[in-house]
């Protein structure tokens, strides 16, 4: 986790299953311990490949993992990789993990990242943010590298429309104030990202390299 890399737990996780239709005791604390120590994915293998109840195997484990995050403590988990990460960090590494915290703090419902690599968006992820991770991206490939990553749905677009370099201001922003954003946000809530009544969405934009 404190070196950002992707972290998927397999092999014989639920391999009673192969031939039973309920997972052991202990088959289900090794599936909740690996989503309590922080890893980005669970996988399944001969439970589905060649096992007996493979739609049960796999509703199994779901459940397993979605119990889990509920009482997991994303703050402590947080926290503690931000404590170990060296110092100093780039640009965007201090931004995505400013992220996590204010979607934290302010208790937002969604964490949106305009991204054309994905990378700004892998280490909001890192910091394993409370909220979903809307990965807003013109990138086929980076969409498609989002299904295994912690809490990121992806979102495709024909490109993001940047402000000319002359109108940026001050601020720096890139990003013209509707369109690319307003997009990724409408596109959130038609994907059930965020809830009727609204919240606080965090917004980052990864718009150079760094």
């Amino acid at each position: 986790n404190v070196a950002g890399k992707f972290v998927v737990t397999a092999t014989q996780m639920l391999e009673s299953m192969v031939t039973n239709p309920l997972p052991t005791r202990a088959e289900m604390t090794d599936v909740a311990n690996a989503v309590f120590d922080g890893t980005d994915a669970v996988m399944l293998s001969g439970e589905t490949a060649n096992g007996s109840f493979p739609e049960s195997a796999v509703a199994t484990m779901a459940a397993i993992t979605r119990n889990a995050e509920l009482v997991n403590n994303y703050y402590a988990m947080s926290s503690f990789v931000r404590d170990f990460t060296p110092k100093p960090f780039t640009t965007t590494e201090s931004v995505a993990s400013s992220a996590a915290k204010v979607a934290l703090d302010c208790k937002a419902v969604l964490c949106v990242v305009l991204t054309e690599d994905g990378k700004a968006a892998n280490l909001v992820s890192k910091y394993k943010p409370t909220v979903p991770v809307l990965v807003v991206t013109p990138d086929i490939d980076v969409a498609r590298g989002t299904s295994a990553q912690f809490g990121q749905y992806a979102h495709v677009m024909g490109g993001f429309d940047r402000m000319p370099s002359g109108e940026q201001g001050e601020t720096g922003v890139t990003f013209k104030a509707g369109g690319t954003m307003a997009t990724a946000v409408a596109a959130a809530r038609e994907g059930g990202l965020v809830p009727k009544e609204g919240g606080v969405v965090v917004l980052v934009a990864q718009s150079g390299e760094g």
